[in-house]
Order: C-alpha cells, then structure tokens, then sequence
C-alpha cells in the first residue's frame, strides 16, 4: 500500500508542476537570492500531502515548505517537490 500512496503522490505532485512549467507563477526568495520557492513548490507539495494524509493521516510528514507535520508515526515522508528550483524557475528541464 505504501508504494502505491507513493505513486499516486509522485502523479499529483507531478500533474500540478506539468502545468506551471514554462508558465507564470510567483517566486520568493527564501534565505539568499539562489534558495528560491516558487507558486508551483507549494502546491504540488500540497496536492502531495493531501494524498498521503488520505491513505495515511496518523504518518509523519516532513516537508521542504510546510516544515515538519508530526504524529508518533515510525514512518516519515520527507518532501521535496522540485529538487532544482533554480532551474525550474528558469525554464530549464532538468538538472545539470
């Protein structure tokens, strides 16, 4: 079951990037001018989260914008919805 909350949250996160890629969307800086987060990052992590916490309300969940989600869960999400930020919100397809 785990594997397949895992593909159905890599899909929603993926859907939600799909459609801001070489689009228009809002970035901020968050601790120098290269640690961007931008419109899209928060909210495929969100459409992430939203499917983990139906399969799975009581895991914890840490995540690269909304923090840390804790329960006494022994299992831990850790989510990074766009590893390349940067080059993301340039435009660029992938990482170099």
């Amino acid at each position: 079951m785990l594997k397949t909350t895992l593909i159905k949250a890599t899909e929603a996160g993926a859907k939600v990037l799909q459609e801001y890629f070489n689009g228009t969307f809002t970035i901020s800086h968050k601790s120098t001018v290269n640690d961007l987060v931008t419109e899209a990052d928060k909210k495929a992590e969100a459409a992430i989260i939203d499917v983990i916490r139906a399969d799975y309300p009581d895991h914890f969940i840490l995540s690269e914008e909304a923090g840390s989600l804790e329960t006494q869960s022994n299992i831990k999400w850790i989510i990074d919805p766009i590893d390349g930020t940067v080059n993301f919100a340039h435009g660029i397809p992938f990482a170099v």
